[in-house]
């Protein structure tokens, strides 16, 4: 029996890259920022081994008063072999503030590597409305993202909204963000052991005789399904001269079949 719970836990994971994280605030001059970050990386998963390495991950950013480009890559350094992690290229534009209305645009290339079985490659884009005040704002957006490893889903329709607040050194940021999309799958796949693509039997014809139908109008080889994610987020980002400390948490919610176990915090 066919388990797709690696391409749907790679999806998953992929969809928290669309989830709001730092905003970018209204300059007027140009800057570059590099930066170089380093930590522990401990993964475990049934089914393969366990993963202990050195995380290495580089970046660069530029931005000025209409734009900001920026990459990052991460590098595991194991006992006896170099792993590429994840990394991200980011193409951000927006207009200047009128009345603290401003429009932005953002597209992202995106890989995702969480071990070797379960991995993904991603474009996306988004166009948000931001109003923005000296101490905080709210933003809204809509966007689409189109998954490169999952054959089981095309294109994810994005709905995004937020709000963020600054006090003192610490900056408070809130985000809920619903994922629309149509999966296909075959009838014989199965997900933490829920059928996939769910049937009923159907009144019989005649005495003797039933028919099975797919409440979601299967074919003989597998069905269609639409399902709804929604990630609600919250994040506590403090700076105090060379030191920056980081804090983000959230929830995922949505159906046992389009949500795994393991991607719901």
């Amino acid at each position: 029996m066919t388990d797709p719970k690696l391409h749907a836990t790679a999806f998953a994971v992929s969809l928290a890259l669309l989830s709001t994280g730092q905003r970018v605030q209204a300059q007027s001059t140009s800057e570059v920022e590099t930066r170089l970050e380093a930590g522990a990386l401990m993964t475990s998963r049934t089914g393969t081994l366990p993963l202990n390495a050195l995380a290495l991950t580089p970046g660069i950013r530029y931005a000025n008063g209409s734009m900001s480009a920026s990459a990052t890559g991460s590098a595991w350094l194991g006992d006896q072999h170099v792993l590429l992690g994840n990394s991200v290229a980011s193409l951000e534009a927006y207009t200047p503030l009128l009345h603290g209305v401003r429009a932005e645009i953002k597209a992202n290339a995106s890989r995702l590597f969480q071990d070797p079985l379960v991995q993904n490659d991603q474009l996306d884009a988004e166009g948000r409305i931001a109003f923005m005040r000296q101490r905080g704002g709210v933003w809204l957006g809509s966007g689409v993202a189109r998954p490169l490893r999952v054959a089981a889903v095309s294109n994810v329709n994005v709905s995004s909204g937020g709000i963020w607040t600054r006090l003192g050194p610490a900056t408070l940021r809130g985000s809920v963000t619903s994922f629309f999309f149509t999966k296909v799958a075959s009838r014989i796949d199965t997900l933490e052991n829920a059928a996939v693509c769910p049937a009923h039997f159907a009144a019989p014809p005649s005495p003797g005789a039933a028919i099975m139908s797919s409440t979601d109008q299967s074919v003989s080889t597998g069905c269609r399904q639409q399902s709804r994610l929604t990630d609600v987020e919250g994040t506590v980002h403090w700076e105090h001269r060379l030191m920056e400390v980081t804090v983000r948490g959230g929830q995922r919610f949505g159906d046992k079949l389009d949500v795994t176990s393991e991607s719901r915090q």
